[in-house]
């Protein structure tokens, strides 16, 4: 097995053990459909070439003399993933009468392209965390993770609820990965959440981890902006502030749109309080 990172060139391995004229030299690499990769017969043979593989191999021909038949295939795709490839070679004589003709060597090719760091997300209105990354191969294995960062040791969490989606572009044949989990509000402060991708070809993960802020973004949530007729500047008042505010404050009718937030009527963002 060998790996190769898409868009970039890839060795596909062959050594004869033994030293030899390349004039008596004859040899091609094909695919597990026969298709000819590459064909050397005292020079490249181009005619032989599927079109596939126009302009993407080449061979070492000063090495070919100590045996090194191993050709180097270019700008790998994910249509080149888990496709086999033989070698095949053939020796003369003096006389040019042939004298060893075999499969010397297979090679299977595995494709993958690194995903990068994933962007991690929280979102505290409704509780949850995303992730995303994009333009890896293959196909990868999410998880998530929340910890207590009281309990290094043993405090981490299997998510209850997780979502992920994957999607392949269909002109660069990359993923690209979305995952939601979802956590609860005893998820307070000191609670982190780790998104981790997993590449199986690689054997490599890509991470991102934040802290979990409850606490601070609840009350957050809960503030509005209220704007005092006698006092222009904007004060900040919490729902249970507004419900005992008192009754002489007179505040400037409001104007709505459908799906929007109440604005003033200078278009400055606040609330109103209904009087009886």
């Amino acid at each position: 097995l060998v790996t190769g990172i898409i868009g970039e060139s890839v060795l596909l391995p062959c050594d004869l053990n033994l030293s030899i004229n390349p004039a008596r030299l004859r040899f091609h690499w094909q695919d597990h459909s026969d298709v000819v990769l590459y064909s050397f017969n005292n020079r490249v043979e181009q005619e032989y070439q599927n079109e596939l593989y126009t302009n993407r191999t080449n061979a070492f021909q000063v090495e070919m003399s100590s045996g090194n038949i191993s050709i180097e295939l270019k700008q790998v795709t994910p249509q080149d993933n888990q496709k086999t490839y033989w070698a095949f070679a053939l020796l003369f004589d003096r006389n040019d009468q042939p004298i060893h003709f075999t499969k010397v060597c297979q090679t299977t090719l595995l494709v993958a392209a690194r995903f990068p760091t994933p962007k991690l997300t929280v979102k505290y209105k409704v509780m949850n965390a995303m992730c995303l990354t994009q333009g890896g191969y293959p196909k990868p294995k999410v998880t998530w993770t929340i910890q207590d960062l009281s309990q290094p040791q043993n405090g981490t969490l299997e998510p209850r609820e997780v979502q992920t989606n994957f999607t392949l572009d269909p002109e660069s044949g990359l993923y690209t990965v979305w995952s939601q989990v979802n956590f609860t509000e005893n998820y307070i402060d000191n609670h982190s959440v780790t998104c981790q991708v997993f590449n199986p070809v690689l054997r490599e993960t890509v991470s991102n981890t934040t802290i979990i802020r409850t606490s601070v973004h609840k009350g957050k949530t809960q503030e509005s902006l209220v704007r005092d007729e006698t006092n222009p500047s904007l004060t900040r008042m919490t729902l249970g502030q507004l419900c005992v505010a008192p009754r002489t404050s007179r505040l400037r009718p409001v104007t709505t749109e459908p799906g929007r937030k109440p604005r003033d009527s200078d278009g400055t963002a606040g609330a109103a309080v209904q009087r009886p």
